[in-house]
Parts: structure tokens; C-alpha cells; sequence
């Protein structure tokens, strides 16, 4: 697989990431009027850490491939929003294999870090 397709894969991963985001926003916000919202809440909550876990491991192995596999040079601050990314990928996976859900903290700080990077 060349890096083009790799890198159209991610783009289209990257849209589908920030389409499910709105899709559980709007759900938050009908979620006693509309029941489709309380059916697609069910089932993030239920499955959110493993959501999480994919959508941040997904970041993780990409960043990885494109700065190892076909030589992309991240900047400075890249590497500083690494640190977050492959934080969060890491708790996610334990929290996810442990069925704690009481990580958002963690994950919302290193998030918010990486953000203002």
C-alpha cells in the first residue's frame, strides 16, 4: 500500500471520527426527543472506551507510519501532542480491558494539552 492511499485512509478515518462527534453531540442534545439519540447514546456508552481506545490507537499507529514508514518529519510541537495522543491511547486500553469508566479526567487534561499545542 503506497503512502497516498494511506494517507486518503486516514483523511477519510479523520472525517468519520469528527461526523460520529457531532452525530453524539446533537443525540446529547435530543437525546429525550428523538429516539434514534437514545439508541445511538446506548450504544457509545456502551462502547465508548473501545471507541475511544481505536480512535486513539488509530492516531497513534498513523503518526507512527507517516513519520517511520515514509519518512514525514514531525515539528517540534507534534511530538508535544504525541506525548498526549499516545497517552490517552494507552489509558484507553487499559480502562477498556478494566471497564473503568472513570478516566475522562485524564484523558480530557491530556487532551486539552495537546490542543493548545
Amino acid at each position: 500500500m503506497n503512502s497516498d492511499s494511506v494517507q486518503l485512509f486516514s483523511a477519510l478515518l479523520g472525517v468519520a471520527t469528527l461526523v460520529g462527534g457531532l452525530v453524539t453531540g446533537l443525540a446529547l442534545l435530543l437525546e429525550a426527543k428523538a429516539s434514534w439519540a437514545e439508541s445511538w447514546l446506548a450504544h457509545v456508552r456502551a462502547s465508548g472506551l473501545w471507541i475511544m481506545c481505536s480512535i486513539t490507537t488509530g492516531a497513534m499507529v498513523g503518526s507512527l507510519y507517516f513519520s517511520e514508514s515514509v519518512g514525514y518529519a514531525p515539528c517540534k510541537l507534534c511530538w508535544y501532542q504525541r506525548i498526549g495522543i499516545y497517552s490517552i491511547a494507552i489509558i484507553t486500553f487499559v480502562a477498556a480491558l478494566r471497564r473503568d469508566k472513570n478516566i475522562g479526567v485524564y484523558s480530557l487534561v491530556l487532551a486539552c494539552v495537546g490542543l493548545v499545542v
